[in-house]
């Protein structure tokens, strides 16, 4: 099976250290209320100095914090690359993704109906393009849908191109 590009890794780091990010943003602000009352006493809960001075010793512990959740995010996107593969066979169009749970779609040329080349801001910086290959039974908007089976990101303009024609090409032959 062939390999998508190794930029791709970006495309799939950024989603999760935005997902990181937010998660560990709503932990401390739900736990700041808790903090200050133990910290500077329930008298201080509406003073923002009271935040203030309980959040900055806390801020080097954030700090690595955060470098953590990168190298973890960048691990996540490493594997997410290294498992994702793809293949165009005599009858039909393969991929598998997958960390823990692998995921292998096998797509009858029969059955596609359109072939998308799509490219979100972070792949138009990379010189990247993703491909949706959509079937009789797709349905929602392209934009959303990266979870679709016939999702096949971190291709450069080129190969993603070539790989459509081909397709198209497969396509029509089958019908």
């Amino acid at each position: 099976m062939k390999k998508i590009s190794t930029r791709s890794i970006l495309i799939f780091f950024f989603p999760y250290l935005g997902t990181a990010v937010f998660t560990t943003g709503v932990v401390v602000i739900l736990a700041l209320p808790i903090m200050v009352v133990r910290e500077a006493g329930e008298a201080n809960l509406l003073k923002f100095k009271a935040y203030i001075d309980v959040l900055v010793p806390y801020i080097p512990v954030f700090m690595e914090l955060l470098i953590l959740l990168a190298v973890i995010c960048f691990i996540l996107a490493f594997l997410t690359f290294y498992f994702f593969s793809y293949e165009l066979t005599e009858n039909a169009f393969k991929t598998a993704r997958g960390i823990i749970f692998r995921k292998y779609v096998t797509i009858p040329y029969k059955r596609i109906q359109n072939i998308d080349i799509c490219q979100g801001p972070l792949e138009r910086a990379l010189y990247l393009s993703s491909i949706f290959v959509q079937t009789a039974n797709f349905s929602g908007d392209i934009e959303r849908t990266w979870k679709t089976d016939g999702y096949l990101p971190g291709l450069s303009k080129k190969k993603a191109l070539e790989l459509q024609e081909e397709l198209v090409r497969r396509t029509k032959s089958e019908k």
